[in-house]
């Protein structure tokens, strides 16, 4: 992962090194990187942020399980983050607080991936095969 200013003046300048890294959202103030890595397991994905503002960058772990987590999206008020796991055997969303990411809500039952958040963080949308389909998100989760 590199880093450059927008404007691209500047040299790029590597934040981290590691092949098997995917960048998936930031948070709504653009400090903070979620990506997707497989460098604690080389079978499974796990779920980090990096923000921007410390220098250097700081890493945090989200989730680190022995399951295979990928394709976070943060909601736009920063509060929740929808998530690809196949924790249960299949690829299937789930949601949980950034603040509690141990404690997640799975959303889907047959596969899935997640979308898009509504702009309102109200409303995620998901896709179960072939549907589109969306679930409310209250101030206490779906």
């Amino acid at each position: 992962m590199w880093r450059v200013p927008a404007d691209g003046s500047g040299n790029l300048k590597p934040l981290f090194s590691h092949p098997e890294s995917y960048v998936s959202s930031t948070s709504p103030d653009g400090r903070i990187v979620y990506y997707t890595s497989y460098e604690l397991n080389d079978a499974a994905g796990d779920l980090f942020a990096l923000d921007l503002s410390r220098n250097p960058p700081e890493r945090t772990t989200i989730l680190a399980t022995p399951a295979n987590e990928q394709d976070l999206l943060t909601s736009p008020d920063g509060k929740w983050l929808a998530y690809k796991t196949n924790s249960s055997g299949s690829d299937e969303v789930r949601v949980t607080l950034l603040a509690n990411p141990a404690n997640s809500i799975q959303i889907t039952m047959r596969g899935g991936t997640a979308i898009r958040w509504s702009n309102d963080s109200s409303k995620l949308y998901y896709r179960e095969g072939d549907t589109i389909s969306v679930i409310d998100v209250g101030a206490d989760g779906p």
